[in-house]
């Protein structure tokens, strides 16, 4: 018998004018499923339903996906957050006990709402539950919806979370976390997020001829930390003419407003390039000399993975999750968080330096290949839904009314 997966997600899955844009967990959510569809496993998607206009079933990049009607749309605002959660965790719950039948496990991509409403089903339903925490430090998933402002039951709910299967942790730091919050050490398990290395080819060379170009990708929020980029880009008119520098902002996201004006106020109009969400960064990347992710914290970023896929050297700061996939000076450079002098260096050095663009850019490639390739990462999800599986079952077998 096929294995058979739920996924299920807390955002949408496709881009949308009536909403924000996909996150990385919904990116996630998709490659891992259609990286399972190629080893014979079923798989389909939950998710809610964001607008009124979404269809309640579609394809999305060959998986099935069911949109789950939450009400989002009428009850996400100010105001009606409360019930609009209630709702969330009630509609999710009941779609995820009505299609019981088509599923093994449930495997849910971020603690979020919908998280509550997978331990809920799976443990009326007998379903083992995974769910993956998608960050660490203050934005680990977990405290952000133990602490939920305005969110009834909000540290009950993030305690419910306990009762899951298995949970994944992306990093070292966030396993320590998880541990803090009461979780077993034997229910928290280290899988990296994966990309697909295959669509992605990676540069050729590495010369530089005209401008160094410097892209980011991602949301613009404070958390990000796009603030300090900008301002290490205006420093390098300390090391270099500022001529020389072009960086590109791909995304979007509520701090863009107070981005461009500090843009503005640096005399970086014509050299910060704000182009918004995309749906493909691969022409984007290929067009780079230098990626840069200056973030606060991350668990495993999906840009930083895109952009090592691609062989583009990258500078990141030095949060757990970035300290995961790189190591300083093999396949990457790292710099303190918020350090925007260090970053400036950083880039300069990079400039300046064919033969250490090109080493870090193409060992940057090889580690993906060898740790964060999506079938990879693929191969020991199946190891975990078959080990749960098997304990789920043996358990059942040593009940007392299966041995009557």
């Amino acid at each position: 018998m096929n294995l058979k997966i739920m996924m299920v997600t807390g955002g949408q899955l496709v881009p949308s004018p009536h909403d924000l844009p996909v996150g990385g967990a919904a990116l996630q959510a998709i490659q891992l499923s259609q990286a399972l569809q190629t080893r014979g496993v079923h798989v389909c998607i939950a998710a809610p339903r964001t607008h009124f206009r979404t269809p309640p079933r579609t394809m999305v990049k060959g998986v099935p996906v069911w949109y789950v009607p939450t009400l989002r749309w009428l009850l996400w605002r100010r105001g009606l957050r409360r019930i609009g959660a209630l709702v969330h965790v009630a509609a999710m719950t009941l779609f995820l006990s009505r299609y019981a039948c088509s599923y093994d496990v449930i495997h849910v991509h971020s603690a979020s709402l919908s998280a509550v409403a997978g331990v809920l089903a799976g443990r009326r339903l007998s379903k083992p539950i995974v769910i993956k925490v998608m960050n660490s430090g203050p934005r680990n998933d977990i405290l952000l919806l133990r602490t939920a402002s305005g969110l009834p039951g909000a540290g009950s709910m993030a305690a419910y979370l306990r009762h899951a299967t298995r949970v994944v942790a992306l990093n070292r730091a966030a396993i320590a976390e998880l541990q803090d919050m009461g979780f077993a050490r034997e229910q928290i398990v280290h899988i990296p997020n994966g990309v697909d290395a295959v669509r992605i080819s990676p540069i050729t060379q590495y010369r530089i001829e005209g401008p160094i170009r410097v892209l980011y990708i991602g949301r613009l929020h404070p958390t990000k930390g796009v603030q300090t980029l900008i301002a290490a880009i205006a420093l390098c008119r300390q090391f270099s003419s500022l001529s020389q520098w072009r960086l590109t902002l791909v995304g979007d996201g509520p701090q863009r407003p107070i981005l461009v004006q500090q843009a503005r106020s640096l005399s970086l109009t014509d050299h910060v390039e704000f182009v918004g969400q995309v749906n493909d960064v691969v022409d984007y990347l290929h067009q780079a000399h230098i990626f840069v992710l200056p973030s606060n914290s991350e668990g495993i970023s999906n840009a930083l993975l895109e952009a090592m896929a691609a062989g583009l050297p990258c500078v990141a700061t030095d949060n757990a999750g970035n300290m995961q996939v790189l190591t300083h000076g093999e396949d990457g450079l790292m710099v303190p968080v918020g350090d925007e002098m260090a970053l400036a260096k950083a880039l300069v050095e990079l400039g300046a330096d064919e033969a250490l663009r090109a080493r870090l850019g193409r060992q940057a490639r090889r580690t993906v290949e060898r740790r964060f390739h999506i079938k990879r990462v693929a191969e020991q999800y199946l190891d975990l839904y078959h080990q749960i599986l098997e304990e789920r079952n043996a358990r059942h077998s040593l009940s007392p009314v299966n041995n009557r």
